[in-house]
């Protein structure tokens, strides 16, 4: 366990990644759609990095993927390394990010509970919630139309770690 331990501390050095935090949620960001982080055990990883006794501590992971059905996927790893079908706070972190780092303000995110749909107003961030068996088939101009309940949730804050 140590030697894996080590080994992750090794690997942190090498990944670029933010932390945002909304309503007591803190989470890491890591994209791979920017970085290649295809052969990470994100399960170890996750139990390391939110540990705030061996890293910087965090709810969970979410790790930014390409997707076929959304416009991007996201997977949420908890602080145990079991993987969450989803996470509102998640995604407003999410939102925020793009908004802050490619000026999106309007996105369709793919996670295991289902395809959802975020939008910037203002200062807040209002999400659609859509149901997982409409996955199949569905364009994204379709999903951006296919709300079933609607949140308006203040915009979370980013620091970097």
């Amino acid at each position: 366990m140590d030697q894996m331990i080590h080994s992750i501390q090794q690997r942190k050095m090498q990944l670029p990644f933010l932390k945002y935090h909304s309503n007591g949620n803190n989470f890491i960001i890591l994209d791979e759609r920017t970085f290649d982080h295809n052969n990470m055990d994100y399960k170890k990883l996750a139990m390391t990095f939110c540990n705030p006794k061996l890293s910087v501590g965090a709810d969970g992971i979410l790790v930014l993927q390409s997707s076929t059905h959304a416009d991007l996927r996201m997977r949420l790893f908890e602080q145990d390394g079991t993987e969450s079908d989803m996470c509102g706070n998640g995604i407003k972190c999410v939102m925020t990010h793009l908004c802050n780092t490619e000026h999106i303000t309007s996105v369709s995110i793919e996670t295991r509970g289902g395809i959802f749909t975020a939008h910037m107003q203002g200062s807040q961030v209002e999400m659609n919630f859509c149901v997982k068996s409409r996955l199949a088939g569905i364009s994204k101009e379709r999903l951006m139309k296919c709300p079933l309940r609607l949140f308006l949730l203040p915009q979370p804050q980013v620091g970097r770690a």
